[in-house]
Parts: C-alpha cells; sequence; structure tokens
C-alpha cells in the first residue's frame, strides 16, 4: 500500500525512512498511520519524527518521516526454542503493551512488520491499518495477512474489533516463529483451537506460557488476555533464579537466592539456644516462600502462614520471650528486569 524511500536528516544529520502511500491507496490510511504513532511512544515502537508535503512525479505527497531502523524484519520459522526466542517474544509483547495503554490497534501484527535493530531491540512498524480503539474501530474487510487475522475479523457485516485482534496475531506469531512447522489448525478457517493445541505443539514451553498462548488463540476475544499479562508472564519465566533477599537481623545479614535457596533467621534464648521465634523461608526461582513460622512471626503487622509468598519488602518481628518488644528485621529483594 506504501512505499518506503531511506533519507538524510539535514538539520540532525541521521538516516530516517520517508513513508508515503501508492497514489491509487486511500489518503486516509497515511493520516490513521500518523494518528498512531504520534500518540505512541515505546523502546519497541518505531517513532514518528516528522511529517513533510512533497512533489513526487508532479504529484503533491505526503511524507511520514520515520526513525530508520539499520536491521532486519523477523522471519518466520527461524528460532530454536531458547532464551533468545522468549525474549524476543517478551520484547514484541511489550511494545504491544504499550501501544494497547494509548487505545490503538495496530491490526497487521506479523513478523514483516517488526524490525530488529543493530543492537538487537524488536521494534514494531508499518501502522497503515491502525485504529484507535472506541473511535474508529469498525470494519467490513478482513485486511492483513490471512495466517495472522483474528477470526473475528471475517464476518460478512460491519465488525466492531478490539485490541484483542492484536493479542490473537501475537499468539499466531508465537508459533511461527519457531523452526517447526505449524500446526494444520493455524490455518484452517474457521479456526478451532484444540485445548492443550499450544502445550502439545511446544512441549518445552513452561505450563505458564503454554496456557497464556493458548488464550491468546481463543475464539472469543473477550477470552484473550491482556498483552501486559502476556509480558508478565513471559518475564516471570525469563527471570527465574535471579533474585536475590537479604534479611537483616540484630545486625545478622541473610541472603536467599539461587545458590542458597533456603535462610532460617531466628532468636534463640542464648544460654539454651532454643529457638524463640523463626521463620524458614525458600527461594522457588520465582518467589520467597514460608516453609514454617516458629513463635508467630509477622510481617508488616500480618500473621504470615507456611505456604504465604513474602513481600518483596517488609519489615518482620520476631517476638521474643520476657519482652513485649520484638526484635525487627528487614526484609528485601532485588527487583530484576529483563535487559535488551
Amino acid at each position: 500500500m506504501s512505499e518506503v524511500r531511506k533519507g538524510k536528516d539535514l538539520h540532525l544529520d541521521r538516516d530516517v525512512a520517508l513513508k508515503c502511500l501508492q497514489p491509487f491507496q486511500d489518503p486516509q490510511r497515511i493520516i490513521d498511520e500518523q494518528t498512531a504513532l504520534q500518540e505512541v511512544t515505546s523502546k519497541h515502537v518505531v517513532q514518528l519524527l516528522d511529517i513533510v508535503q512533497e512533489k513526487l512525479d508532479s504529484v503533491n505527497r505526503t511524507f511520514l518521516v520515520i526513525e530508520y531502523i539499520d536491521g532486519a524484519d523477523l522471519q518466520e520459522f527461524t528460532f530454536e526454542y531458547n532464551e533468545e526466542y522468549l525474549i524476543m517474544l517478551w520484547q514484541i509483547a511489550s511494545g504491544l503493551s504499550q501501544i494497547h495503554s494509548f487505545s490503538v490497534i495496530h491490526r497487521d501484527i506479523k513478523p514483516g512488520n517488526i524490525r530488529i535493530d543493530q543492537e538487537g531491540v524488536a521494534k514494531i512498524f508499518d501502522f497503515g491499518l491502525a485504529r484507535q480503539q472506541g473511535v474508529n474501530n469498525k470494519t467490513q474487510n478482513a485486511m492483513g495477512t490471512p495466517l495472522y487475522i483474528a477470526p473475528e475479523m471475517f464476518g460478512d457485516s460491519t465488525i466492531n474489533f478490539t485490541i484483542s485482534a492484536d493479542v490473537f496475531s501475537f499468539g499466531v506469531m508465537a508459533l511461527t516463529l519457531l523452526k517447526r512447522q505449524p500446526p494444520t489448525w493455524v490455518s484452517q478457517l474457521p479456526r478451532s483451537i484444540p485445548v492443550g493445541a499450544v502445550a502439545a505443539h511446544i512441549p518445552e514451553f513452561p505450563a505458564s506460557i503454554a496456557d497464556i498462548i493458548q488464550r491468546c488463540l481463543s475464539e472469543t476475544p473477550d477470552r484473550r488476555p491482556s498483552m501486559h499479562d502476556v509480558c508478565s508472564a513471559i518475564s516471570k519465566i525469563l527471570l527465574k533464579d535471579k533474585h536475590t533477599a537479604q534479611l537483616v537481623l540484630a545486625g545478622s545479614v541473610s541472603n536467599i537466592d539461587k545458590d542458597r535457596r533456603e535462610g532460617f533467621p531466628k532468636v534463640v534464648i542464648t544460654t539454651s539456644q532454643e529457638v524463640v521465634s523463626g521463620l524458614k523461608i525458600r527461594y522457588d526461582g520465582y518467589d520467597f516462600i514460608v516453609v514454617e513460622n516458629i513463635g508467630d512471626v509477622v510481617a508488616n503487622n500480618l500473621p504470615i502462614k507456611p505456604g504465604a509468598k513474602l513481600a518483596p519488602s517488609c519489615v518482620i518481628a520476631f517476638p521474643r520471650t520476657g519482652s513485649t518488644q520484638p526484635y525487627f528485621a528487614t526484609f528485601n529483594v532485588n527487583q530484576p528486569e529483563v535487559l535488551i
């Protein structure tokens, strides 16, 4: 629908991309893309820099001046199942989550509309079909690449679509990026996704990821998760075993992490070494779980039972014999992030 040329910003001495519609296309499409791009700010979305009017072949044309991404478009069937693949899914999910936070629907999510720059950062581009949810999110035609189009878009009447259409496209892309033949149900129309189909197709997926990708592919838009929830689920897997908790009690420091998964800070009666109060904590790779509570230890003035997750930052009170004043300890967990 459009053509893109490489240009030079002479003021800032940088390469840019100049995009305009083909002459036979609806001029509204360039306005839709402009509107979408000027709304969204994200590391994982191409940036709109300017809008210029120039003559091309004696015809006045509107050009979007867009960030030039020196890299290659994402390709289907290129990833093994590994951390690189999960990080790519996380980047795309992050970009979509931010796009949706501005109520923008991309409507054409597929590998060919995602470019990877020289630093490995994924950037979503080509907003030519984008719409604003609640403003102009109606259509009578299923436009885009059929494999990635959500099932509700294939109706024969006016369709009121939502950001969940992008969620479906993301779910399909999670399958087509891997170096394996996609299951037949992906390309069948109308689509009917069998229960447990994602886990069966990608057995390497942790259960939480298989479940949320399966829900992305739901035939019912309202049953699909938000991209924020998808991003969080993938992030949790990527950050497994990367947390460190530190508990400081009476000048003694206890660290709990993947190399020391259990800690047992406690208050004892010195003469008999009897434990008056204590808290056994175990790190399961994701959370810090209370295994045992001796002496009614509380966190932030709330009781904590075995099986409870400790808050990432809290004050823990350890009762002691012969005193109404407990020993107080601070408990803090670092906040690791997925880094690109």
